[in-house]
Order: C-alpha cells, then structure tokens, then sequence
C-alpha cells in the first residue's frame, strides 16, 4: 500500500480517492467508468457539478453504493435546509479550493479569483490559496430532501458529428479519416481514425476521437504538455488521455456500451498494472493525471464548441418543477431551542455556554460561516469556522489522529456540541463535557519544524498553572500560581500589591489578579536538568536522563500543550519550556539530516542505475 508518510500528507479525500482508484485496478476495472455511467454528482442546494478530484471520488462512492441520485451535500447545508442525515450515514470527504484577497481579506472561490486576474482587477499575487475537506452526504442518505426527477441524457448525433470538425478545424490537427487503426502522430501532429463505419455506432467512434484528440492536445501551442520518452511516461500519457476522454464524454451524454467497455479494457490492460504501481508508489501521479486530463476536457469542450451540446443536455435535465425553489424557501420564526455546548477559544480554558440550536446561532459563536468536523469516536461534533486560517484567525487548539500524530490545527474560536439521531445537534453530556474539558483545556502554541507544524505548551495563562492554594489579604482572596514574576509580566500582568507577610506579590491585569511567589523558591528536582538530552532510534525521539539507577533512556510523549517523559520508575516528568525549545531543536536538525540522507541514497541509486544502463547499451 502507500507509503505512510505520503499518505499523512494526503487529505482525507485524496486518500480514499487513491485507495478506491488502486483497488479497482487490481481487479482489472478502469476506475473512470464510474464518472462515465453515472450523473454529473453535483451539490444539492447551489446545483453545481463537483469537479476534478471530487467528482471522481463520488462518482466511485455512488457507483460502489447503487445511488441513483447525483445530489449530495454538507450537514449544515441540510440543516440550514431543514433536511437531516439519516441515523448511521457516513460522509464522503471532498475538497474545496478557496482564495482569500490579502489586501481586501474577501474570500471567494478560485475560479473567481482567476477571472478576477484575468479581467484585470486583482494580481496574482493578490491572492493565498487554501484546501479545506467537508463531508457531503448523499441524497440517498438525507431525509426531506425534494425528490430529482431527470431522464438519462443522450447525445445528439448530428451535433457530435458537427462538433468532430469543429475541433479539429479549431485546434489545427491534421485528420486522417481513413487510417487502420486509432493513434495520434506527434511527429506529423496528426489524429488517424479509421472510416466510422468500422464502428458499432457515432458513440463508439467519439469515444475513440475524443481519447486521441485528448493526447493531441500536448503538442507545443496547445497545452504544451509534452509525451514523454520512457514506457512509464508513455503510460501516464494514456491514463491522462483515458480520463479526459470519460470527463468528455460523460457532459456531452455519450453512453458507455458494454461493448466499448470491453474494448477499452483490452487494449489497456498491458498498462493496468503500471498504472496501479505507479500510483501506489506515488499516489500524486494520480492527482496530477486527473488535473490534466480536467485541463485536457476542458480544452476539448471550448474548441470544439460543444458547449450547445451540453446545453442541450442541461434542458433533458428535467428536475421536478419548483423543487429546489420548495427546498430554499425560509421556514419561518420558530421558537429555537436552547442547548449546552462547550466553547473553546484561543487562549483560554474552555467553558460551557447555552445557545440557540439553529444555524444563525453557529455563525454567530464562531464569527462567519461554519463547518462541523468530528474530533473522535464520540456522538460529538467539532463546530468552527470554516475559513478560519484564510481569514488569519489565531491558532487555536490541534487536532491528533489515532497514534497522536498532529494532523490539522483549528483556527479561531470553535465548540463543541452532541448529536443525536437524524443529523440531529444535542446538548453535550456530562460525561462528554468532561472528557472534552480535559482533551482541550490547555491553551497551546504552535511552531514550524521543517515546514510542518509542532504544538508547544503555553506558559502564559495562570489558569494552567495554578497549585490549588489561596493567598488572602485586605484587599480580597487570590489564587496561588506557579509562574515567576518575570512570566507574568511577559503574559501582560503588573504588580499590585504585596501579602502582609512580604511572600506574595499580587498580579493583575485589569481583569483578574493572581498570587505569584515574591521570590523564586529553590525547586526540588528530581533530575538535575543539565543532564537531560535526547537522542533518535530509528524513526522515535528519546529523552536521556540521570535516574537513580543510572542513565535510562525513556520514551518520549506528548499531550495537547505539553511533553513529558516516564521513567522505569513510572515518574513523570514534565519538559520546561526551555527545554521543548532544546527537544523541537534537535528534533528539527534530524529530520533535515534525514533528508540529506535521503537525497544522497536517490543520488546513488539513480548513478548506480546509469552505470548500469550504460554498461547495458556499451
């Protein structure tokens, strides 16, 4: 399977995308058949069609589970809607490409933001580019929903025919008509079809067309995409041309005959295995092939003109008259119902809080427009800001996978909230308030170790440090922090006043005040400090440290805010600052030596493999 570092790296709908796309090539299927027999998948409140990536993946979903109905869509798009997710359903992760305006902070999708380029009225350079993943459920899936009643489209022949030369007149590729068999030239830039009357029928003929006007598009003065001089290149070339072909084919209403099915497949199938190596090996060849062959379609469609005849497409289309207009009308002032979550804000310790179980009210405790993750097993939704990072909002708290790996980090003030059946938000529970209280109490700080993001603990907010003590003087009761002085002044607070008996200095900051120590306390160590060091075995950190019965060598671990580490002696020990800094250091520096490693072995490896060839070809 992939390698587990790639895979960290991919989001969730990348990587289910890979996994479904190896797996049916492993059992000898062309994956893009999915995107070609079934409906454009589209979103079921703005009506608009998923692309690339995402269309692929639910295409496969909807092939994998027999829905008939193209319309998905997130679970606050539902909820806004009055619909609700099925007890047990499941999401599909999908991607959505934002682009933020640094001078103007208007967020927008990137479609726009390119024709705003184009059109002149932002530069490039204007813009910062984010990924996010929803989860979009499927109408299937989705109680109250408006049913979609469309026919199955189909081409019109007269139209593809006029269309053929439209492209071939458009992109300046030379025909032959007349050829024994189906190939593109580089060398004579040229597209050679045998007579159509070799054909079941048009639809198969397109087919066919549309695959090698697809490889035609890599000529220098159209794409300009380049073929390749090895078998493996070669390969890539045909998967790109395959899916661009399907994509075309699929939004002018060409069928996929069983016939033309079987044919496709017998004429890949010396490719079918290099094709699944190669994306198991790397998993972005697949991503890349995909983004080419939307570029490819693309270019097809505009010059060849089809546009009327997806247009005509669009009119076969024939939705339930006022069905979408039912879905999106308001459903009036109900009286909305109070329930208990959790707020977590950056910065501070968490707190429950009542509101309004309605989306207005969701928008309203996180500042904008929102989006529900799932931060465990738990019946318990994540609610945030769904443009958090593009709006700059500040670092809140990390998000762990299952080995407590940081894998996303929220933005921005987020909560916590139950669910219940049908899609349904509840008040959390006790139990659940507790548990996630604990999970995200700590406030954390957040560094770039070699381009990836590490969670620190902070050491500015009091709360975190208190010992349980209270201190009283004249002028109220205050509680006991284990900060300096120093620290606290560094976190904004100022001195106050001093306890009678000269050991305290009070600090405030306007708001709330703490006891602080007058002066520092000579700490009992357990463990002289200067003789903790780390060390790497194999792919794990270590910390080395002076126990009574010598040097042990102890695990390192982590919890959101903090490292520590355990000895044999099943003593904690919890890193100072200082040395977190000393640890994410060292840490740094190893993993950029591995890298050196890294780059040295694929050097050697790719010298030795010339060597090799060359003494073949001598």
């Amino acid at each position: 399977m992939m390698d587990t570092i790639e895979k960290r790296s991919m989001n969730k709908t990348r990587e289910q995308l890979a996994e479904m796309f190896i797996k049916s090539l492993d059992e000898q299927k062309l994956p893009w058949y999915a995107v070609w027999n079934t409906h454009p998948q589209q979103n079921a409140v703005s009506a608009k069609p998923y692309r690339g990536i995402n269309a692929f993946l639910l295409s496969m979903v909807a092939a994998a589970f027999g829905y008939e109905d193209p319309r998905w869509c997130t679970f606050n798009q539902a909820k806004k809607k009055g619909w609700s997710i099925k007890k047990g359903a499941k999401g599909v992760p999908v991607e959505f490409w934002s682009a933020i305006n640094i001078r103007t902070k208007e967020v927008m999708d990137f479609r726009e933001a390119a024709q705003k380029i184009r059109d002149g009225e932002a530069e490039q350079g204007d813009f910062r580019y984010y990924n996010r993943n929803f989860h979009v459920f499927n109408a299937a899936q989705i109680d109250g929903m408006p049913e979609l009643k469309r026919v199955t489209p189909t081409a019109d022949i007269g139209l593809i025919r006029q269309n053929r030369d439209t492209l071939i007149k458009n992109m300046a590729v030379g025909f032959d008509g007349n050829g024994a068999d189906c190939h593109y030239s580089p060398a004579q830039d040229k597209i050679v079809m045998p007579p159509e009357s070799d054909f079941r029928d048009t639809y198969g003929y397109m087919c066919s067309f549309l695959h090698e006007a697809g490889h035609a598009t890599g000529a220098p003065g159209r794409l300009g995409r380049g073929f390749g001089s090895t078998r493996e290149e070669y390969a890539i070339e045909e998967l790109r041309a395959e899916i661009a072909s399907a994509m075309t084919s699929q939004q002018l209403g060409i069928p996929l005959t069983e016939e033309q099915m079987q044919s496709n497949l017998d004429l890949h199938k010396a490719y079918i295995q290099s094709w699944a190596q190669a994306i198991k090996d790397a998993p972005k060849v697949l991503f890349d092939a995909i983004k080419d062959a939307e570029q490819i379609s693309d270019y097809l469609i505009d010059k060849g003109e089809f546009r009327q005849v997806i247009e005509a497409e669009q009119v076969k289309e024939a939705q339930e008259p006022g069905a979408m207009e039912e879905a999106s009308r308001d459903h009036g002032e109900e009286t909305v119902k109070q329930i208990t979550v959790l707020v977590v804000e950056p910065g501070k310790v968490p707190y429950t809080k009542e509101i309004g179980d309605d989306w207005r009210a969701f928008q309203a405790e996180v500042g904008g427009t929102f989006q529900i993750i799932y931060p465990g097993y738990d019946p318990v939704g994540l609610v945030c800001n769904d443009d958090g990072k593009l709006l700059g909002l500040p670092l809140n708290r990390g998000l762990l996978d299952d080995d407590g790996e940081l894998y996303d980090v929220v933005a921005g003030t987020f909560f916590l909230v139950g669910l219940g059946g049908g899609g349904t938000t509840v008040s959390l529970t006790d139990d659940q308030i507790r548990k996630y209280e604990q999970r995200f109490h700590d406030p954390e700080q957040f560094i770039r170790v070699n381009n990836k993001l590490v969670s620190i603990p902070s050491s500015k907010d009091p709360d975190l440090h208190k010992t349980g003590e209270r201190v009283s003087t004249p002028r109220g009761s205050f509680a006991v922090t284990s900060l300096t002085r120093e620290q606290m002044e560094a976190a904004g607070y100022g001195c106050h006043h001093r306890s009678e008996d000269g050991k305290y200095l009070i600090m405030g900051d306007g708001t709330r005040a703490f006891a602080v120590a007058a002066e520092a306390p000579e700490l009992k160590k357990e463990l002289p400090r200067q003789e903790i060091s780390f060390c790497r075995i194999s792919n794990h950190y270590y910390a080395k440290v002076q126990t009574e019965k010598g040097v042990e060598q102890c695990a390192m671990q982590f919890r959101p805010g903090r490292y520590f580490f355990e000895t044999a002696a099943g003593k904690v020990h919890m890193l100072t600052p200082t040395e977190v800094e000393r640890y994410m250091k060292f840490v740094a520096e190893e993993v950029n030596l591995e890298a050196v490693r890294q780059q040295t072995e694929l050097l050697r490896q790719k010298t030795a493999g010339q060597i090799e060839q060359r003494n073949k070809t001598i």
